[in-house]
Order: C-alpha cells, then sequence, then structure tokens
C-alpha cells in the first residue's frame, strides 16, 4: 500500500515538473531584452513581432524599441494564464510593466526539439482602466463571432475575409506573416473544399481600449466536435459604423 502511495505521488510530482516553466522563460527573455542583448535563442525559426501598430519579423526589433525609448524601461512581468493548444504549443499571457505604460504579452509557445521557443509575440498598450468587456460589446462580438464562422463554412474565402477583416489586416499561423485581405484569404484557400466546417468558442476577452478587444478562444474542425480544440487568437478593431472587425488573427 505505501509502496502504491509512493509510485502515485511520484507520478502526480513528475507530471508537474513535466509542465513547461513559461514564467521563468519569459522572466530570463524580459532580463535579456533589459541588458540590449540578442533575443533570437528564445525564438523559432520565423521570428515575428507585434507591438501596437509596428509589424516585424525581426526578434530584435524589441530590443531595438526599448533602446529607442519607444518601450521606455521594461521592469517587470506578470503571468496571467496560460492555454494548452497541444502538448507542443501553448499560448501564454501576462504583463509588461514599462515607466509609464502597461502592456499585455500574448505569447505563442512551440517546443523545438524539446526547448520552448517563441513563435509569435503579440504586445499591446493597455488603455483601458479595466480589461473587463461590458455585456453590450461581449453580445455584439458573440455576432460578430457567429458571423465569422457563417462565412468561413460558405467555402469563399476572399469573401469572407473582406467581409470580417480590417484591410490591413495581419495574419499569424505556422511562423509566417501575412498582410491585407489577398494573402490572408490566400492561407485560407483550405476553407474552400465543400466538406470543411469550422466553429469558434472564445475562452476570454480582454478589452485594451474602447477600440480595442482582445479574444483567446478554441476553433473546432469538421461536422462533430472532437477532443478540445485548437487554439486562436483574434484583435478585434472597432470600425466607424459601431461594428467589429479583425485586425489580427493568429492561430495554431
Amino acid at each position: 500500500m505505501k509502496k502504491s502511495c509512493v509510485l502515485f505521488l511520484l507520478f502526480i510530482w513528475t507530471g508537474v515538473q513535466a509542465q513547461p516553466d513559461f514564467i521563468s522563460l519569459q522572466e530570463e527573455w524580459l532580463h535579456t531584452v533589459k541588458a540590449g542583448e540578442s533575443t533570437s535563442d528564445f525564438y523559432w525559426s520565423e521570428k515575428n513581432l507585434i507591438y501596437s501598430k509596428i509589424n516585424t519579423e525581426n526578434t530584435e526589433a524589441l530590443t531595438q524599441f526599448t533602446q529607442s525609448k519607444k518601450l521606455s524601461s521594461l521592469q517587470k512581468y506578470h503571468h496571467f494564464s496560460s492555454f494548452r493548444h497541444d502538448d507542443l504549443r501553448y499560448v501564454t499571457t501576462g504583463q509588461l510593466l514599462t515607466e509609464s505604460d502597461s502592456l499585455l504579452i500574448l505569447t505563442g509557445w512551440r517546443d523545438v526539439d524539446r526547448s520552448w521557443k517563441k513563435e509569435i509575440d503579440i504586445i499591446l498598450t493597455q488603455k483601458s482602466n479595466t480589461t473587463e468587456v461590458s455585456k453590450k460589446i461581449n453580445q455584439i462580438l458573440n455576432e460578430e463571432r457567429l458571423e465569422w464562422v457563417k462565412l468561413a463554412n460558405k467555402h469563399n474565402p476572399e469573401a469572407h475575409i473582406k467581409a470580417t477583416y480590417t484591410k490591413d489586416a495581419t495574419y499569424f499561423g505556422n511562423g509566417q506573416k501575412s498582410e491585407g485581405w489577398q494573402e490572408i484569404a490566400e492561407r485560407y484557400f483550405y476553407m474552400e473544399n465543400p466538406n470543411y466546417q469550422v466553429d469558434l468558442e472564445k475562452e476570454q476577452l480582454w478589452k485594451l481600449s474602447d477600440e480595442h478587444i482582445l479574444e483567446i478562444g478554441r476553433y473546432f474542425t469538421g461536422s462533430e466536435r472532437v477532443g478540445t480544440g485548437g487554439i486562436y487568437v483574434i484583435l478585434w478593431q472597432k470600425q466607424h459604423d459601431e461594428s467589429w472587425l479583425i485586425e489580427l488573427d493568429f492561430n495554431f
């Protein structure tokens, strides 16, 4: 009996130990950025960074931002949550504090040869005093999400993207970046398959400002939901006509 208990506890302990320590990885990354050193070792082969409207495929850009005072004096990282896509891919959210700003950092992680690498960093300024989304906006985004799903399942990616994305939207997937309606529609070519079906399920929303809401959720493909689904990330942007379109789309 005692031996069984020991083995059970050892199994539990081993499982816990095996979980990725993303907090330590982010803190180590932050220390490297603050020191002005190369961050290339933290990233997967394709290097993507988004900070507000600044898009680049060079991970050294963040160091350049800090040195040029565009991100003044990064100080601390606070971890919020982790979302598991599968054993090899996760998304984490947290807060970066500077001397004057609070920044939301969302990182897509990928296990590359048993080493966790950043596939993408999305860094956005928290302009709102609260991250909570009102019931009214939540309902509007529920409707926009349903429209996205409806159009995606009509097997016309070009019409789908033009109706639900901003003209200068950015899409990240599998380490590649695409910009604008045409490039994004080409990435979603597989939706043309008449048998293709997709559904989205929201998990969490963050209010960044009156014009921007960040969403994390799960996508399910096929006629029946199997498993826990994959992770997607959407940055919604409010339009002049009060509608919301997708400014940023990321998925594994």
